[in-house]
């Protein structure tokens, strides 16, 4: 699904175009037609999202920042938001807006101040007013589990050190293939030497 267009006209001048095309992003996210994983890329998104409280009249505060909150848990867009100043602009947007607004301008600083590896993986879905978190990161299984007690290694894993270093016994059916060199044709020469400015 082509997003562009949509995303262009959040930036409209025209308040009733920017809070439909808003209302049209959020509606498809909610119904699953996008996910958040297919506009985290989508960098003009998050200056948009952010310039949105630029303009003169600023409908559907909340859903701004909620938005912006949860596009901040994915990785990526958390590092696409620091990149188009997001930290900066929020730090300064907080004072300015209703309490129960600062606890959610705060709640996507503290997703930005994370570092990558610290964030969960998980697959998010959107859903207006409430998200949800499904994760995706398989379950730590203990190593038993996968290797059942029989066998030669039963005791412990072997490290670097357990076990010294010997040749790679190989089968007669495995051969190694040599490759003739192929000679160039005179074109090819010809083409190589006049290829090269001198």
């Amino acid at each position: 699904m082509e997003l562009s267009p949509l995303i262009k006209k959040i930036g409209h001048s025209l308040v009733e175009i920017r809070v439909r095309a808003l209302k049209s992003i959020i509606s498809k996210l909610d119904h699953s037609l996008i996910s958040v994983s297919d506009i985290v890329q989508e960098k003009m998104l998050f200056v948009y999202l952010l310039e949105w409280f630029n303009f003169p009249e600023v409908p559907m505060q909340e859903e701004v920042l909620e938005l912006l909150s949860t596009l901040s848990k994915h990785p990526s867009a958390a590092q696409m938001l620091r990149d188009v100043g997001a930290v900066d602009f929020l730090t300064q947007l907080s004072p300015n807006v209703e309490p129960r607004l600062r606890a959610v301008i705060d709640s996507t600083l503290d997703q930005l101040f994370q570092l990558p590896e610290l964030l969960p993986s998980h697959a998010m879905a959107y859903s207006h007013g409430q998200r949800t978190i499904a994760p995706t990161a398989p379950a730590v299984v203990p190593l038993e589990e996968h290797f059942p007690k029989k066998g030669y290694f039963h005791k412990s894993m072997p490290t670097h050190t357990d076990v010294p270093p010997q040749r790679i016994a190989v089968h007669e059916s495995v051969r190694c293939l040599k490759f003739s060199c192929v000679s160039m044709a005179d074109s090819d020469k010809h083409g190589q030497t006049h290829t090269f400015i001198q």
